[in-house]
């Protein structure tokens, strides 16, 4: 290596869609719009119609639903002279702890996922794989300098 370590601490996560409470007021307002649309078509006797708007409205609270679950994702990346720490949280609230030698750590671009891969060897993680090209850039840019190379 042909710097000096420097400490650093970053904490990245994805952009939360929405709060708990708009996300409930709009699948509130959803799901009040879609059955008084359903029960309009079944009224007038297109009641087959009823069904396919009653799968839109699932699908779509189930995304959302999703999105939201997915934004608790947390990655913390630690750097120390004697450490390279690499902390993941899952939605679930597992974590996950993957430590290396700042020495030969590699920092690379993750074209398959996007995000970068960080590891030496054949020990590499994934991290990032939300953040924006210009977000990835500037990382692995920070992390760069962080190890002196």
């Amino acid at each position: 290596m042909s710097g000096i370590v420097r400490s650093l601490d970053i904490v990245i996560y994805p952009n939360a869609p929405l709060s708990g409470n708009q996300l409930r007021a709009i699948t509130a307002i959803f799901v009040a719009v879609s059955s008084m649309s359903i029960a309009g078509f079944a009224w007038l006797g297109a009641w087959p119609v009823s069904g396919f708007l009653g799968l839109d409205v699932i699908g779509l609270i189930t995304a959302l639903w999703w999105t939201k679950r997915q934004s608790r994702i947390r990655e913390r990346i630690r750097i120390r002279s004697d450490q390279f720490l690499v902390e993941r949280v899952k939605p679930t609230g597992q974590t996950i702890i993957e430590m290396f030698n700042p020495a030969w750590v590699k920092i690379e671009n993750d074209e398959r996922r996007s995000g970068l891969r960080i590891g030496y060897g054949n020990r590499f993680v994934s991290v990032g794989k939300f953040l924006t090209r210009a977000e990835v850039s500037a990382l692995r840019n920070e992390l760069r300098n962080a190890l002196g190379v």
